[in-house]
């Protein structure tokens, strides 16, 4: 019993730690086609890590897209879309909800303007407003996967 008490008693004498969490609400394709103020079909040209700036808090991924085709809403032929995450200056900020992008992949994606930030975009729902086009081998058609 005086064990019990000691090892709690030392337990209140350590920092305290705050946990963070993100709470995704899922979301269909008409949901995600309901929130995005964009949707399109493009090829992802370029993919850099950065830290957000002015505050450099938070690490960002920066990717380029040239826009192969628009589903809905109107946008220049190249957008910029970030998502958090990424490696900058050998530190991996990982969020694993994030879309990920690669150079050269094809994708379909559903955006939203970031506040604040004037000409760039967030993907809309997280990982769920992002999809892969694949090239059906036996049709020769492309099908949207989920990323």
């Amino acid at each position: 019993m005086r064990r019990a008490r000691l090892v709690l008693a030392g337990l209140a004498l350590l920092p305290s730690f705050t946990a963070h969490a993100t709470l995704l609400q899922r979301m269909e394709v008409e949901d995600l086609a309901r929130a995005a103020q964009l949707v399109a079909v493009a090829r992802v040209e370029s993919v850099q890590a950065a830290w957000e700036q002015p505050e450099r808090d938070v690490i960002r991924t920066h990717a380029m897209l040239v826009l192969e085709s628009t589903i809905a809403g109107a946008v220049p032929q190249r957008i910029h879309v970030s998502v958090l995450g990424g490696t900058a200056d050998g530190i991996d900020a990982a969020y694993p909800a994030g879309a990920t992008f690669r150079e050269g992949e094809r994708v379909v994606v559903f955006l939203e303007a970031r506040r604040g930030r004037v000409g760039e975009w967030l993907v809309t729902g997280a990982f769920q407003g992002m999809f892969l086009l694949e090239r059906e081998a036996e049709t020769g058609m492309d099908v949207a996967v989920r990323a």
